[in-house]
């Protein structure tokens, strides 16, 4: 998981977060924080960071999931709200989709759903890798605005521009000649490939360019041993769309207090 890295963290976070340490850092926990009211530090979930909690080798997390790591963090931080990057723990599960690479494209696309093969051999766009974050940005502001509260411009910048230089993101956006009907922002680690930030507009979601888009990066990456994360969603619509590339599901947790 990339969001656990320092760069990460610094830009998400602006700055303000803290880390929890288990048997002499052979396993961190992020902990970023705001102020509530002014009154006192609480947790919170930043904006393109879907999971934290443990980060380590499998089986020191295990461990350390088993730990006093709730009472210690409350001690610090009287109120929080915590998405954990494990499944078995004994609270509240939230859902993630994923898809893995490593097997062939043909194998990847006989799990498609009879339409998303329909739509995709009927529709035609072309597909362009792109660095322009702001033309990205703006194209979500401009069509989904509406309908979700867009993450923060500076942070979303800062954040693109950050993975693109360290080569662990990159745009991929959908043409109709030359008009843009779909753009998405991936992050991308060694072994997986996560969807962060992605919208189309009207002609977009006629032509099905989102389609093309995920299609053209499983094409891309298959045959690796990468794993493609949709992250999320609980949304049915678009928990409906990701299963229908042949998405799973793999929980994650969630903790308030």
């Amino acid at each position: 998981m990339p969001y656990a890295q320092y760069w990460y963290l610094e830009i998400v976070s602006k700055g303000k977060w803290d880390v929890l340490v288990y048997d002499d850092y052979k396993a961190v926990f992020p902990l970023p924080w705001n102020r509530k009211y002014i009154l006192f530090r609480q947790i919170y979930q930043p904006a393109f960071c879907q999971q934290l909690g443990w980060f380590g080798n499998a089986d020191v997390v295990k461990k350390a999931y088993t730990s006093t790591w709730v009472k210690i963090i409350k001690q610090y931080f009287p109120k929080g709200y915590l998405q954990t990057n494990y499944i078995d723990v004994p609270y509240k599960k939230r859902l993630n989709l994923i898809l893995n690479l490593n097997q062939s494209f043909e194998a990847i696309r006989k799990k498609y759903s009879s339409s998303v093969r329909k739509n995709i051999r009927k529709h035609y766009v072309n597909i362009k890798e792109s660095k322009d974050i702001k033309k990205l940005y703006e194209f979500y502001h401009k069509n989904l605005s509406k309908k979700f509260t867009p993450p923060p411009r500076s942070v979303a910048l800062a954040l693109f521009q950050q993975a693109i230089e360290l080569n662990q993101g990159f745009i991929l956006s959908a043409f109709e000649q030359e008009n843009m009907v779909a753009s998405v922002f991936f992050l991308r680690t060694p072994s997986r490939i996560i969807f962060l930030f992605g919208s189309s507009n009207q002609q977009g979601r006629k032509t099905y360019a989102m389609h093309t888009i995920l299609n053209f990066v499983f094409e891309r990456y298959s045959n690796s041993d990468i794993t493609f994360d949709f992250e999320g969603s609980e949304l049915s619509g678009v928990k409906a769309f990701f299963k229908s590339f042949g998405a799973v599901e793999q929980p994650y947790g969630k903790y308030i207090w």
